[in-house]
């Protein structure tokens, strides 16, 4: 009986055991189906994250690429009218000599004709018009230092034509090396436009979850914007405030050479500090104007980036949302950055301090000769602009990419 009992009770530990052991493969395998789905979501939330740093540095880069492209076409360009008006104005100065050097060979005949009553003076008609060998060489010499003068004087004149016509052929030996840099830079641009349109529909082509990713940016980095943009608004106009304060590197780098873009730190560019000297003025825009001019580029933020657009409300390039907003100011400015550099330069307004800037003013980026980004600056610090195809029109600090090159008023 002990036996019997004995086996009687070592069965239920042993089933015990198997359960135990069973139960425990369940509770790992259900674990192992949990953590998968879990690491699979981390995995491809990794992957989001950089699909669409990819995606918006391609963008940042391709739109500086391109708007320094147009900044070199618009400097060829100008630098090409500049030759043509150089050219003009010497085929100008090569008419009126030849002018001079007609009428100084019709002088040479007059006198010639009214002293010798001949137009086709020779020694022979000198040897038997001279009734004396004194009046021969009186005559001669006569004749030979009208000669002598005219001669001159027609010498220094086609020696000027000549001048000219050297200066007039190396003009236009450098106006068609312009004109074929300017061709080759305008396809250099038409091929950038191309690469913007293909990076534009690569983004448009990305998965639903990365386009929500880009859009949440985008919303996150509108209301930094208006943030900063209140910041302004209380820190108020030509405060001097250029610090990276709460306003720096909030969206796209501003076209500083950088490439770098949404949220990350700019690279320096080549004017990381202020010079010394600040120069320029206030200008000529009234109060009610830089209001307007301020007011109207904040009401565009949120607005995408579309290089040579100026649709408010839809997209900007940099350039359309300042000719847009000082419009809306009756205030014409040029279609690009360079024209408008040019005007405040024009104005004597230029301002090289970000701490001198008045709200309403232009703020630019690139060099004197090659200028390829615009903002507004909106007081406080701040500046508004259509930054790249990656954050469209947004607010951040006037140095959020280092100093600008300058700005001021175009008027």
């Amino acid at each position: 009986m002990k036996l019997k009992h004995t086996g009687a009770r070592r069965m239920p530990a042993v089933c015990a055991r198997r359960v135990a052991a069973l139960s425990l493969s369940i509770v790992l395998a259900a674990s192992s189906a949990l953590a998968a789905p879990t690491a699979l979501l981390a995995t491809e939330a990794d992957e989001l994250s950089s699909d669409l740093d990819a995606a918006k540095s391609q963008l940042a880069d391709l739109t500086r690429q391109l708007e320094l492209a147009q900044a070199t076409v618009a400097t060829t360009e100008a630098e090409l009218a500049a030759t043509q008006d150089e050219i003009d104005a010497l085929e100008t100065r090569i008419a009126d000599t030849r002018e001079q050097l007609a009428g100084a060979q019709e002088e040479l005949s007059q006198q010639v004709s009214e002293s010798y009553k001949s137009g086709d003076v020779s020694i022979l008609s000198l040897l038997f018009s001279s009734g004396s060998f004194e009046e021969l060489a009186s005559r001669l010499y006569y004749a030979n230092k009208v000669a002598e003068a005219e001669s001159a004087r027609i010498e220094s004149v086609r020696t000027l034509q000549q001048d000219l016509n050297e200066q007039q052929d190396a003009l236009t030996e450098e106006q068609d090396q312009l004109q074929a840099l300017l061709d080759q830079q305008v396809s250099s641009q038409q091929d950038l436009v191309s690469s913007q349109a293909e990076a534009e529909s690569y983004v448009n082509g990305l998965s639903s979850e990365l386009q929500s990713a880009l859009d949440a940016e985008r919303a996150a980095l509108v209301e930094q914007s208006r943030d900063n943009q209140q910041q302004a608004a209380t820190g108020g106009a030509g405060d001097g405030d250029t610090s990276d304060d709460g306003g720096a590197n909030t969206g796209g780098a501003v076209d500083d050479g950088g490439g770098s873009n949404g949220g990350g730190t700019p690279s320096t560019p080549s004017n990381p500090a202020p010079p010394a000297n600040t120069g320029g003025g206030t200008g000529n825009l009234s109060q009610a104007a830089r209001d307007t001019i301020v007011s109207v580029a904040n009401s565009q933020l949120g607005c995408a980036y579309g290089w040579g657009a100026m649709s408010p409300g839809v997209a900007f390039d940099c350039s359309g949302l300042t000719t847009y907003a000082y419009s809306c100011a009756g205030i014409g400015l040029g279609r690009t950055a360079q024209a408008q550099y040019n005007q405040v330069v024009a104005a004597g307004n230029l301002k090289t301090d970000p701490s001198q800037f008045v709200a309403g003013d232009l703020v630019f980026w690139g060099s004197p000769g090659s200028i390829y980004h615009v903002a507004i600056y909106i007081g406080g610090g701040m500046v508004t602009h259509a930054s790249d195809y990656s954050t469209g029109v947004i607010t951040t600090s006037v140095t959020y990419g280092g100093y600008p090159t300058g700005g001021g008023s175009p008027i």
